[in-house]
Formats: C-alpha cells, structure tokens, sequence
C-alpha cells in the first residue's frame, strides 16, 4: 500500500505499473511506523483458524542477501525488522491495524528490497527469508530510501 513500491525495467527503476509514483519508506536512520511510512495488505484466512505470522526483511546494506544489521548513531538497524508478528484468523486488512512496531531505517539511501511473508509457522530468529510453507504468502518488493535532509535542505 504504502510506499509505492517500485521496479526494474530495462535497467531503470520506475514506479511498478498502475501504481501511484513517488515517495520513500523514509530517511536513513529514521524510525519507520506502520501507517505513516510503510503498509502493507494482509488477509489471513488460513485452515483450522491458524494465526498467521507476518516477516519482514530488508536488504539495507543492498548486498543482496537478508541478516545481520546495519549501523546507525543511534544503534543498530536489523534486517529482519519484522519478527513472527501474528495476524488473527479471520483478518483483512492494513497491517498497521495491528499495531506493529516501528523499526530503524538503515544507513543507505538508494533502493532495497523488502521480503513481506506471511507463514502458518514461526520462522527462525536468524531468517534469511528461504524456506518452503503449506500456507501463507511471500512478495518481494523494491523501495526507496531518502538520504538524511539537514536544517539547510542540503
């Protein structure tokens, strides 16, 4: 829902097709909260009433791969950001209606990818976004993040 998410095409990034343009999940080493900077659309209709559980990675240091942290002045920016937070059966709707809490943004500007996975399971602490699941959902999307603005607007 929110940032408008992007994507690749012939090389450039471009806003992904018939969503809107513009915007960041937020400046580097700010915190991000559910609602205002990012959202997502969760639905959790999984059998037997199962609680879903809801993951998220973020490639901040953009080498490709999810785990560990990034550093910030103000501490540490975890990767998985988002950590088997559950989602009720039934539910549809904003995750933010969940109350989820907000995590540091990393240190880099530019573009990351951000894994949202909602699974039937826990996954472990140390995730790196594999694994095979009988229910739930895995999307990746590309994002971006703004470089910090100083008082002068520099």
């Amino acid at each position: 829902m929110i940032p408008p998410a992007l994507t690749i095409q012939g090389g450039a990034v471009v806003p992904c097709p018939g969503g809107p343009g513009g915007g960041s999940l937020g400046q580097v080493c700010q915190m991000a909260m559910w609602g205002p900077n990012i959202d997502v659309d969760v639905h959790n209709h999984m059998p037997n009433q199962t609680t879903g559980f809801v993951n998220v990675l973020v490639d901040w240091d953009q080498n490709g791969t999810w785990g560990g942290a990034s550093n910030c002045p103000t501490g540490a920016a975890p990767e998985h950001v988002l950590v088997n937070f559950p989602i009720p059966n039934p539910f549809d709707g904003p995750l933010s209606m969940l109350m989820p809490p907000g995590f540091l943004i990393g240190p880099n500007p530019g573009h990351v990818w951000v894994r949202i996975s909602i699974t039937e399971r826990p996954v472990p602490l140390n995730w790196d976004g594999s694994g095979n699941f009988e229910d739930g959902e895995t999307e990746d999307y590309l994002l971006q993040v703004d470089p910090e603005t100083h008082e002068d607007g520099t």
